[in-house]
């Protein structure tokens, strides 16, 4: 037979369990921000193999699989580095 938590138990499993669902939904925004913004510093050369509207295409899947993206303004992915994984370290084309 399981002991009876004490809620001070059962209230801590609820906050890790909610910061561990916090920082999947970080590492998939990081992530999904990465790619789109490696994809806009490749633009020339994705438009040149798959054409102008196959690249919107990806890219709006990708800004599609963000969390809650509904509620996000566009600008908020477009461009911005995230604090993990800055513009400045992606491979440079130059």
């Amino acid at each position: 037979m399981e002991r009876p938590e004490k809620s001070g138990e059962s209230e801590m499993k609820k906050m890790k369990m909610d910061g561990m669902q916090s920082q999947v939904e970080i590492n998939k925004v990081t992530r999904i921000t990465n790619q789109i913004n490696l994809m806009e510093r490749m633009k020339e050369i994705y438009v040149r193999s798959m054409g102008i509207e196959k690249y919107e295409q990806k890219v709006v899947g990708l800004i599609n699989q963000m969390p809650d993206m509904a509620d996000a303004p566009v600008g908020f992915l477009m461009g911005t580095p995230t604090s993990t994984t800055e513009l400045s370290e992606l491979p440079s084309d130059t």
